[in-house]
């Protein structure tokens, strides 16, 4: 799913489309080479939020549960924080402890931090905040969060550390038609776009899971290592 800032005539307008991931356009224009403010992996449905945001309804999917990207801010240093899940019983340090990528130091001044369920969402990125949510559900364990995070963690280094160029790098690696959107359009999925297929590459490479993509097929061993190599 994707959410994304767009300057309406009204003023500012957050846009989310829920389980089956796309972006609602407003009456501004919008680079397709710029990330979108937010970026959800989710539904079908479309709601708008009345600025400024304060929830962002994601994605479900059958072996993906949500993601969200968004354009950076600049990076303003700020301490890690890592949050038990509100049950208390040391979820979230087991989830992280699944993830080998080097991420407080990669993306400094990010934080993850893991707050009780949410009806519509399950992962959410905020590059201006430089802010991860994992929102747990009862039936959650350390695997399934940590395929959240590494999803939302693949989006995280894509807009930190990837020019242009390591897009143009990725997309040829990966065969993918020079007119794919790399963010999210309106109605589009997550899953069908080029940044969407960054994110679940980055999940397979930290968690083994099987990528979710629809625009390649599953990655090779040298498709990981380009990834590695991109952000590293």
């Amino acid at each position: 799913m994707a959410l994304r800032w767009s300057t309406a005539t009204g003023g500012l307008l957050l846009t989310a489309t829920l389980l089956g991931v796309g972006c609602a356009q407003g009456s501004g224009s919008h680079s397709h080479t710029e990330p979108p403010s937010v970026v959800v992996l989710g539904a079908v449905e479309t709601v708008a939020l009345a600025t400024p945001p304060v929830e962002t309804p994601s994605l479900e999917t059958a072996s993906v549960e949500g993601v969200v990207a968004a354009e950076p801010a600049p990076i303003v240093a700020a301490p890690v924080e890592v949050r038990p899940p509100a049950e208390g019983d040391h979820l979230g340090a087991r989830t992280l402890a699944r993830i080998s990528y080097p991420w407080r130091t990669q993306l400094p001044g990010w934080e993850i931090v893991f707050l009780p369920a949410s009806p519509s969402l399950r992962g959410l990125t905020v590059p201006a905040d430089k802010r991860i949510e994992i929102y747990v559900r009862a039936t959650d364990t350390d695997a399934s969060l940590a395929r959240v995070v590494a999803h939302e963690l693949g989006h995280a280094t894509d807009v930190t550390l990837n020019d242009s160029l390591d897009r143009a790098r990725w997309r040829a690696a990966r065969g993918v038609d020079p007119a794919r959107p790399w963010w999210p359009e309106a109605g589009v999925s997550d899953f069908a776009t080029v940044g969407g297929d960054f994110a679940e590459v980055f999940a397979v490479w930290q968690t083994g899971v099987a990528s979710l993509s629809t625009v390649a097929d599953q990655p090779t061993d040298e498709q990981l290592a380009l990834l590695a190599h991109l952000v590293s």
